[in-house]
């Protein structure tokens, strides 16, 4: 399911939720780029 659909569903269920975008990184990072989308 990809984070757009998520995010909608949350939406319509009245959740919480952000969208996280990781632009850039320094030191030890598993990866240089991200997105991603937390919810309770």
């Amino acid at each position: 399911m990809s984070l757009s659909a998520i995010a909608s569903r949350l939406g319509k269920e009245n959740r919480a939720f952000t969208l996280l975008h990781v632009v850039e990184s320094r030191g030890s990072a598993p990866r240089h780029v991200a997105t991603m989308l937390v919810r309770e």
